[in-house]
């Protein structure tokens, strides 16, 4: 890389840009959580990808190209989360356009539907998590209805999106 060889030939092995505040932390954890980066080209084998609050043909084109190439290759099913009418959300399978700062409400919706109609891997919950009773007992105050009157998104839509996630694996947020 250009910056790289510009410090080391001002004798400085420092150098730093946007991605050790943005998608590095990010590509670390996901690498050590996940083993391997949801930026990976592995990631075009996804089934359904959920883009949540970014506009990435904006801000990471990388990321967009293997959404539109797995759309194509796969058909795999895209999900886009955003009070705005991004290309993406012109584009996706569902677009939740939800009120602005109610996020949470809309993700312990969908987690309600996703375990209140079993649609998650319960032998993987059953052998390596510990509190799922809890998150289940939690997301139980937030039914799709509930979370329609806080994010402005119909009931329908959200339990729409949680099947199209949880039944379309592997898939991604």
């Amino acid at each position: 890389e250009y910056r790289c060889r510009f410090f080391s030939l001002l004798g400085s092995p420092n150098h730093i840009g946007q991605g050790h505040i943005c998608f590095g932390p990010a590509n670390v954890a996901s690498s050590i959580v996940c083993g391997g980066s949801s930026m990976s080209p592995a990631r075009r084998n996804t089934k359904c990808t959920v883009m949540w609050g970014t506009n990435s043909p904006i801000s990471i084109r990388r990321y967009w190209l293997y959404i539109t190439e797995s759309r194509k290759a796969n058909g795999m099913k895209l999900i886009v989360i955003d009070p705005r009418r991004t290309r993406p959300a012109e584009e996706a399978d569902i677009w939740l356009q939800l009120r602005p700062g109610t996020d949470c409400a809309l993700a312990m919706a969908m987690i309600n539907v996703i375990i209140d109609e079993g649609l998650y891997d319960k032998e993987y919950v059953d052998n390596w998590c510990y509190g799922f009773d809890k998150l289940a007992e939690r997301v139980r105050e937030y039914s799709p209805e509930k979370a329609a009157e806080i994010t402005w998104v119909p009931a329908d839509k959200i339990r729409e999106a949680a099947q199209v996630y949880a039944t379309n694996k592997p898939a991604l947020i």
